[in-house]
């Protein structure tokens, strides 16, 4: 678990590449990261030198923030999911991403909640922001990820609650 690249940026820097390789090479196979405040791509891919699956996550984004920018008002989770060789090692075998939206305290009393972005129970006032911040997430997704697909397993309705809270 990381914390590197540049803040609002939605692609990850030579450095971030740089050292996603450095630790794969050096048997590293699951790299999660985080600070620039906006989604990066994900890769699942085979590592030549160790002939092993890596996961690299440049960035999950913002979770809980009272940020305001578009790109910033959301983040994704990672699903993934594990299987052992027949050595009985554990690798990563697929993953996936699934995106979450912020919505702020609307009032004095309220809280900040967490909510899967295509959920229909978010403030109207919010719809704008999560619309642009799927948009935007899945271009970014859509064109660089490599083999991370979003996720489309249904979500039960006690799980969107539990998120609510």
């Amino acid at each position: 678990c990381i914390h590197w690249g540049e803040e609002y940026k939605l692609l990850p820097n030579a450095s971030q590449k740089s050292l996603a390789k450095f630790l794969a090479d050096s048997g590293v196979e699951l790299i999660i990261g985080g600070h620039p405040h906006v989604i990066q791509p994900m890769e699942l891919k085979i590592h030549r030198p160790t002939g092993r699956p890596c996961f690299t996550v440049y960035s999950l984004g913002n979770f809980i923030s009272s940020m305001r920018t578009t790109d910033t008002r959301g983040g994704a989770m990672a699903r993934v999911k594990l299987a052992r060789d027949v050595f009985g090692r554990a690798y990563v075998c697929k993953a996936s991403y699934r995106l979450v939206f912020t919505q702020p305290a609307l009032g004095n009393s309220d809280n900040f909640m967490l909510l899967p972005a295509e959920s229909q129970k978010l403030h109207k006032s919010m719809d704008h922001f999560r619309r642009g911040f799927i948009r935007n997430a899945v271009n970014i997704f859509d064109r660089h990820n490599i083999n991370v697909p979003r996720d489309t397993t249904e979500i039960l309705p006690k799980t969107v609650a539990i998120m609510a809270q």
